[in-house]
């Protein structure tokens, strides 16, 4: 199950329903703190259902961390060490975060 505001492109909620997930549309409009904030709602439901567990892309320090130790040198390989630039897009800001870790050490 994933919950997103519904705000999130019409591409991407028909591409996660595709791939089998249920989709939890919830309102944009509202700040954190509102029982319908995307990120509250799914802190709740997580806690309400058996089983279920509230990954928290935004607040999870292992989103950072595995692009930090698994994509930035998977990328760095397959560009033979000689990378000038790198373009990504930015949801959660956790690719964008362990890159730019593990770049700056590399």
């Amino acid at each position: 199950m994933l919950v997103v505001p519904d705000k999130m492109s019409r591409e991407k909620i028909f591409n996660l329903k595709a791939m089998g997930a249920e989709v939890v549309l919830t309102r944009s409009d509202v700040a954190k703190g509102h029982p319908e904030y995307y990120q509250d709602l799914a802190k709740k439901i997580a806690e309400d259902t058996p089983g279920a567990y509230f990954i928290n892309q935004f607040g999870n320090p292992d989103n950072p961390a595995a692009h930090a130790e698994f994509t930035g040198p998977e990328i760095l390989e397959q560009m033979d060490g000689r990378m000038d630039a790198i373009v990504f897009g930015c949801g959660s800001s956790g690719t964008m975060t362990g890159l730019s870790q593990f770049l700056a050490k590399a």
